[in-house]
């Protein structure tokens, strides 16, 4: 069966359309992100009319999408999108009453558990962390052999951190990179070798590496990752075109994206992740599969 999975996140809300045959063997049956920004359209940490608006029109849209390629309702989530937003009930509550769609804000928890279904997949016997970089935090996950050990909800992503560091043409990667060994102060230890990273950023990161490189895999080093950076501030005009061609608003993103990647490898004393297909939105219906078989 066909299931349309919609994610609210901080800076793109995407659709994602997936067979529960094929799900961590196959891309989406369909998919489509939209870069709305509601991190960015934050006043006083509230959610304003006209952004709820865009966010209502964007679930019809993707909605009305879904009921063409199936009859199974939307499940839709936010992440720190609205979890920490001071209006987030009557966001939820509007969303529900024009669009017909309950939405979910769940825990940073809960973000990083179905991250590490996702980036697990059909993997059983590794041991490590998974990481998925949004656009306003970061979840890390301990686990051991499919079992959670312990998890954290780091309140940096790539758009809170490329406003607070790049916006505007500033080049904040030291104090950037600060902030980032500060907040790794309360990641989990590491329980094996696998370091698992996931999101639109882990994957734009590995898309800009490959073009680089004329070997194609799903590994990101260190090394690897810092010619990138390199490259983002250095590469000609005509590269720059060509690979936001490809990227598209995840171009700007690059600096602390690499700056997140790089500073967690660090931490961990470990040169090079690999980068995970799935990720939030294959976890979040692995697990309402599950409990959907536990009521059978």
């Amino acid at each position: 069966m066909l299931y349309p999975i919609i994610d609210v996140g901080s800076n793109t809300v995407k659709l994602a359309v997936l067979d529960e045959e094929k799900l961590f063997n196959a891309a989406p049956v369909f998919f489509k992100a939209v870069p709305l920004c509601l991190g960015a359209s934050l006043v006083d940490n509230a959610m304003p009319r006209e952004a709820v608006d865009r966010l209502c029109a964007l679930i019809r849209e993707f909605k009305a999408i879904s009921a063409r390629l199936t009859a199974i309702p939307p499940i839709a989530f936010a992440t720190a999108s609205l979890r920490g937003v001071l209006n987030r009930e009557e966001v939820c509550g509007e969303v529900a009453r024009e669009t017909g769609v309950s939405l979910e804000i769940i825990s940073g928890e809960d973000e990083a558990y179905y991250s590490f279904l996702g980036a697990l997949g059909n993997r059983t016997n590794q041991a490590g962390v998974t990481v998925d970089l949004g656009g306003g935090s970061t979840e890390i996950l301990a686990f051991r052999d499919a079992s959670v050990q312990s998890s954290v909800s780091l309140p940096i992503g790539c758009l809170s951190l490329y406003n607070e560091f790049f916006s505007d043409g500033k080049n904040g990667m030291p104090a950037c990179r600060d902030k980032i060994r500060e907040l790794l102060r309360d990641a989990p230890a590491l329980p094996g070798n696998a370091i698992l990273i996931s999101g639109g950023s882990a994957k734009a990161l590995l898309s800009y590496k490959n073009l680089l490189e004329t070997k194609n895999n799903m590994r990101l080093s260190r090394r690897q990752m810092e010619r990138v950076l390199w490259h983002f501030e250095h590469g000609s005009d005509e590269d720059h075109e060509r690979i936001k061609g490809i990227l598209r608003e995840r171009f700007r993103l690059v600096p602390p994206a690499v700056a997140v990647f790089t500073e967690i490898l660090a931490f961990y004393g470990k040169t090079e992740a690999f980068v995970c297909r799935s990720g939030v939105r294959e976890g979040r219906l692995k697990a309402f599969l599950a409990e959907k078989s536990r009521k059978v």
